[in-house]
């Protein structure tokens, strides 16, 4: 499997050296339990990859056909790039197959990351959402970039 993918809006934190994330409130159907990215800083300079582990608990009792993942990466509250893709496509960072059955999901996935002039804290946010447009999970990030 891999990974579920998360945006934030970023600022310039100082000293911040690891990647951080929340989940937005309104997100209980797919419940993260926890998320790993590095290596730190994500070198951005296109060829630059962050490896993403996340844990979760699909909760419901029906099961996922169909989806979306929506990415979006912003550096001081500029955005910079978003990704988009079907939440069942093996190629996806969720590495989902369709349908997926309510229960506990351990998603892994290398990522790459834009090329971008910019050395510091980039954030981002992650909206996942059903075959009905519902949103399953919401997951904002900050993450160190280095543009070298």
């Amino acid at each position: 499997m891999r990974v579920l993918l998360l945006l934030l809006v970023a600022g310039s934190a100082v000293g911040q050296e690891e990647f951080t994330w929340n989940t937005c409130a309104n997100s209980t159907a797919l419940v993260v339990q926890n998320i790993t990215a590095g290596p730190t800083p994500v070198v951005c300079n296109g060829s630059g990859t962050v490896d993403l582990e996340v844990n979760g608990t699909l909760t419901g009792t029906e099961p996922v056909t169909n989806g979306s993942i929506v990415l979006s990466l912003q550096y001081g509250g500029i955005p910079i790039h978003q990704y988009k893709w079907s939440l069942c496509n093996s190629s996806s960072p969720l590495g989902w197959t369709c349908p997926r059955q309510p229960g506990t999901m351990v998603a892994k996935s290398s990522l790459p990351f834009p090329k971008v002039p910019y050395t510091g804290i980039m954030g981002g946010e992650a909206h996942v959402t059903d075959q009905n447009g519902n949103e399953l999970a919401c997951v904002t990030f900050s993450i160190p970039v280095s543009s070298s």
